[in-house]
């Protein structure tokens, strides 16, 4: 059996593109997620980053969640950063532990811990909470500013599913409680980003109307609120802010080229979720997912990908193995865009070919997720035997 030195060469050529990233000076579309030991350059010019959801909604599900989440960052193919979507108040939150057990940057949703079921958000805690996110080693945080009124009012009228955000819903429904014509986030903007200078957090600028149907892609509402990104994107930036922009949802591939189109000008790196090019695979939608995502990627600046697992539309936390198979499908697809966008990736692959030629099997060790094989021959595999055609023709 060939000898595979494919994990250190893996490891040896994330670390030079790395490397790399640091010395490249941030030009158009390029956007930095600040940690003291691994910061991020996001943008089409960088590597292609991947980010694992985390979280719980009840606290006898905290235990297994940092169990996963020490497991999953053990891997050689670990994500690039976590993104903590808790709901409920814990003693110590989950984002402590995440930026204590971790050496990745944290993201969370703010709005999670600051809304009340019976009084919505209160502004003051709604600023606490993000300071005491801030200054805890948080350094990036998703808003929804574009939950407005209008946007959600179009949405009833002509969708079947207006909204599928959690945080754009609680914002929502806070303007209902607080009867509000302005949400909080939106209210309160020039102070969040204040604070967002002060502790060098990157926005994440949420998707609060993203389509839940195929059929509702690029509608009024999302064309709408897309528009409605480019003037938060816009303000941000003037204030020194770095923004990464999510979006898409679900939607076609045929669309997804005029999604592009329509935001080809906002000279921001997006992290998209999904994109679903299907609403029939539920149980699978890991798949599907990535498939839209290289798609994206190959057409616009896409910066980081959402690991999405086959839990996405059914019941519960993802398990472990659910969180790993949906690492492991966008981790294919980022190294797939990262052999577009560095030309030394192009080693791991040949590597892996290399080893099949000379070894004159198709099976070998190694690669992205350093796979033994069970291949006890030198030569060819039991599935073809005596006819391989790496053996019967050499």
């Amino acid at each position: 059996m060939i000898i595979n030195k494919t994990k250190e060469i893996q490891q040896g050529l994330f670390a030079e593109c790395y490397v790399k990233e640091l010395f490249m000076t941030g030009g158009k579309g390029v956007s930095y997620i600040h940690h003291k030991k691994k910061p991020l350059l996001i943008g089409s010019d960088f590597l292609l980053k991947v980010v694992l959801d985390v979280g719980i909604s009840s606290p006898y599900q905290l235990n297994d969640e940092l169990k996963k989440v020490e497991k999953i960052m053990a891997l050689l193919y670990s994500p690039d950063l976590l993104f903590d979507h808790t709901s409920i108040f814990l003693d110590k939150p989950i984002w402590r532990h995440l930026v204590e057990i971790t050496d990745v940057p944290i993201g969370v949703v703010p709005v999670f811990l600051a809304f009340n079921d019976e009084n919505g958000v209160d502004k003051n805690r709604l600023l606490e909470t993000i300071e005491e996110m801030a200054s805890g080693g948080v350094t990036l945080m998703s808003l929804h500013p574009t939950a407005t009124n209008e946007l959600y009012s179009l949405a009833k009228r002509t969708r079947k599913i207006p909204v599928t955000s959690r945080g754009g819903s609680l914002l929502i429904k806070d303007n209902e409680l607080n009867n509000r014509e302005r949400n909080v986030i939106e209210e309160n903007f020039t102070d969040i980003l204040k604070l967002f200078k002060k502790y060098n957090v990157t926005l994440s600028l949420g998707s609060v109307f993203r389509p839940a149907r195929i059929d509702e892609a690029l509608d009024e509402v999302h064309m709408a609120e897309t528009r409605l990104h480019k003037h938060y994107i816009d303000i941000a930036k003037k204030n020194g802010i770095h923004v990464i922009m999510q979006g898409i949802g679900h939607i076609s591939l045929s669309e997804i080229s005029r999604y592009c189109e329509l935001i080809k000008d906002f000279d921001t790196p997006i992290m998209p979720l999904g994109p679903t090019p299907t609403d029939y695979c539920t149980g699978f939608d890991h798949v599907p997912a990535a498939i839209g995502a290289t798609i994206l990627a190959m057409q616009y600046n896409v910066g980081l990908i959402n690991s999405v697992t086959r839990a996405e539309h059914m019941t519960g936390i993802p398990s472990i193995e659910n969180s790993i198979e949906g690492l492991m499908c966008a981790k294919s697809v980022a190294h797939m865009i990262n052999l577009e966008r560095f030309n030394l990736y192009r080693n791991m692959d040949k590597t892996i070919s290399d080893n099949r030629a000379n070894g004159k099997t198709c099976m070998v060790n190694g690669g992205l997720f350093n796979i033994s094989t069970k291949n006890e021959s030198n030569e060819g595999c039991i599935r073809c035997d005596i006819q391989c055609p790496l053996t019967v023709l050499n």
